[in-house]
């Protein structure tokens, strides 16, 4: 009673009518209310500061209670694989952070990749190592040294200090809580600041090989490969690999130690064997216990551009695999589902052996690519397609190989300023690579005992293998030049690849217009009315000229008598007029995805214009359709074009059967 009293005793006074006991009373209401503030800050507010705020678990509670780290990357993947925690789990969840980390070790651009069903049945096995469902442990309840066994048959080991914080190890690394007694449901969530990634669980092949005990000598072979190491060292591996254990490569080795020259002695042989115990498709130990036995597995080795079977069964509830020429050594899969990139590696205790007298030891395209003075003919080879029997290991030809040098010449005699300007004319590659690429294999030893002598190449025309010098020189010889052949040939399976030094010219690639018409006899005529007219000659010699040519044959000036060929093309005005309504300036127009079925084209002779006529007809001996185009001139007959896409420089040249004539003349 005595407080409450004596603050009526000073509050009252506050509403008498006389002011000098209203002060004092007010003065006294004042000091009363700082009295009161003194108290509660030393009662109350300092002890809670003093004692709380020293107190590590409480700190730990005020970072749980402002937010921990995001999870959501783990529910998109329970959502994903439409995981739901049971009543009594204990979930040990990865942050968003520890899934962004994993990604880049799995080289992607971020944790949502992993959405992906390639990655599946890995999502399914990291999940299952971090769910406890014996009981919902919530911090308090775990004890260090506890083990927990987690859905996925792997144990997790605790650890607790003494301030409480909390560590998880599994089977090859360890994770610290973040932020524990999260609830899902019933279940109990606990944040953890890694992944833990079971022992079964590797992000490359060769990461898995060189890992795992008893792989090394098969992780060897990969590394004597320098392209199966980079495939095998690619986090996005994907598909099946089968490799067989050390106890099972000695045992190979010891029953025959010729195919594979003991794994070592024929490297050549190396890349394909290691091919052949892979297939492109990712197949589980379960899928492929309950796969037809009469469908053989398609392995990544080609033979012939078809895939080299993997044959397979079910013995004794085991999985048993063999190759075409291991019908009697069955090799047996004695360890299943580990997971490498986004693909599945099984250990087999035997190898699988490839029939190695099909196989080529690389394609063409492979030789070429392998070469560093022929990254220009590589691409060269990947930009047509006409030609992709190069790909195929199986294929027997003989390829004479340009080097950079030459195709670097070869650019500037075309007026380009370099190689790269060259392949957006994809007519031209054909003819430049069939050109140089032989329908039979000429080993080197073939070449010295027979040149001289003449082969056929794909594109028609022939070449011509002959000698040259004192030293007899090999070389291959064209419709215009010839190049030094370099006889150490690339071996490409059942074809050869020789080096030569300059890009050897067919009868349809011509430095300039001039060129083109002075090698044909049966273009004399206008090659000479040209070289006679000052304002075309200059441009018929430079290959920079980008134009399109309608050449009449000699024949077809003939045809229209001398009085009119001295009439028009005996002065030089007139001349250049009738020579010029045969050009048609700008970009070369091919035969026939330059022209559209009634083009209007605006020629040299201004005012006057040519229309052309594109037909598509059909090709008997290829029976395939090609272009048929017409030349209408607006004062004469039509012209059909005779010869299409003669290369000059940057101009292309179609021989027509009629002068065109323009209106007026």
């Amino acid at each position: 009673m005595f407080p409450i009293c004596w603050i009526l005793g000073i509050c009252l006074p506050c509403f008498t009518k006389d002011p000098k006991d209203r002060r004092a009373a007010i003065g006294s209401a004042i000091a009363l209310a700082s009295y009161v503030l003194l108290l509660v800050l030393f009662l109350v507010i300092l002890p809670l500061s003093l004692g709380w705020c020293a107190d590590d678990k409480w700190r730990h509670r005020s970072i749980a209670a402002q937010g921990a780290p995001s999870t959501q990357t783990f529910k998109a993947i329970g959502d994903y694989l439409g995981f739901k925690p049971g009543d009594t789990d204990t979930i040990f969840v990865p942050s968003d952070a520890a899934f962004e980390d994993l990604a880049k070790v799995y080289g992607l651009k971020s944790a949502k990749d992993f959405l992906s069903p390639k990655y599946a049945d890995l999502l399914t096995k990291l999940g299952a190592a971090h769910t406890v469902e014996t009981a919902a442990y919530k911090a308090a309840n775990l004890k260090s040294g506890q083990q927990l066994k987690t859905i996925q048959g792997t144990t997790l080991t605790v650890t607790k200090a003494a301030d409480g914080a909390i560590t998880v190890k599994g089977a090859t690394n360890s994770a610290k809580v973040l932020a524990a007694d999260r609830a899902s449901g019933t279940a109990v969530v606990h944040v953890i600041d890694k992944v833990l990634v079971p022992s079964d669980v590797y992000p490359t092949l060769l990461g898995a090989l060189e890992a795992r005990p008893g792989l090394k000598q098969w992780a060897q072979l990969f590394k004597d490969d320098p392209a199966a190491k980079t495939k095998a060292s690619d986090p996005q591996f994907q598909g099946t690999y089968f490799a067989p254990n050390d106890a099972g490569v000695k045992k190979f080795v010891a029953k025959d130690q010729t195919l594979l020259g003991a794994f070592g002695a024929t490297k050549a042989d190396i890349g394909l064997v290691l091919a052949y115990h892979s297939t492109p498709s990712a197949f589980g130990y379960a899928q492929l216990a309950n796969l037809s036995a009469s469908q053989p597995l398609a392995s990544s080795l080609k033979i012939g551009g078809v895939p080299e079977p993997i044959f397979h069964g079910v013995k004794g509830g085991r999985v048993e695999l063999w190759g075409t020429l291991s019908l009697q050594d069955r090799s047996t899969i004695v360890e299943k589902d580990i997971h490498v990139g986004a693909g599945v590696l099984h250990v087999v205790d035997f190898p699988l052996v490839p029939d190695l007298e099909t196989s080529a030891r690389q394609s063409v395209t492979q030789a070429v690519e392998g070469r560093a003075d022929l990254k220009a003919l590589a691409r060269l080879i990947n930009s047509t397609g006409i030609l992709d029997e190069l790909d195929d290991p199986a294929f027997a030809g003989t390829l004479f190989a340009p080097t950079d040098k030459a195709f670097e010449a070869f650019a500037k005699s075309l007026g380009f300023a370099s190689v790269d300007a060259i392949y957006k004319f994809e007519p031209l590659l054909d003819a430049i690579l069939g050109h140089h690429l032989v329908p039979e294999a000429y080993p080197a030893d073939r070449l010295k005992q027979f040149a001289p002598f003449t082969i056929a190449p794909f594109t028609g025309g022939n070449l011509r293998l002959g000698r040259a010098g004192a030293a007899g020189q090999l070389t291959v010889e064209g419709a215009q030049n010839k190049a030094a052949i370099t006889l150490d040939g690339i071996d490409a399976g059942r074809s050869v690849v020789y080096k030569i030094d300059a890009v050897v010219l067919p009868d349809s690639v011509f430095p300039t217009i001039i060129a083109a018409l002075d090698f044909y006899a049966s273009t004399s005529v206008l090659q000479n009315l040209v070289k006679a007219t000052p304002a075309l000659s200059k441009l018929a010699a430079d290959p920079k000229t980008a134009a399109t040519v309608f050449a009449p044959r000699n024949d077809a000036f003939q045809a229209l008598g001398p009085e009119f060929v001295d009439l028009v093309f005996a002065q030089n005005a007139t001349r250049a007029e009738g020579l010029g309504y045969h050009i048609v300036p700008g970009p070369a127009r091919l035969v026939p995805v330059g022209f559209k079925n009634g083009d209007v084209l605006k020629t040299l002779l201004k005012g006057q214009d040519l229309r052309v006529e594109v037909k598509a007809i059909e090709d008997p001996p290829s029976n395939t359709k090609v272009g048929r185009l017409v030349v209408v001139p607006t004062g004469g007959p039509a012209a059909t074009a005779q010869r299409i896409n003669i290369f000059a420089g940057q101009s292309v040249i179609h021989g027509v059967d009629r002068v065109l004539v323009p209106k007026g003349i």
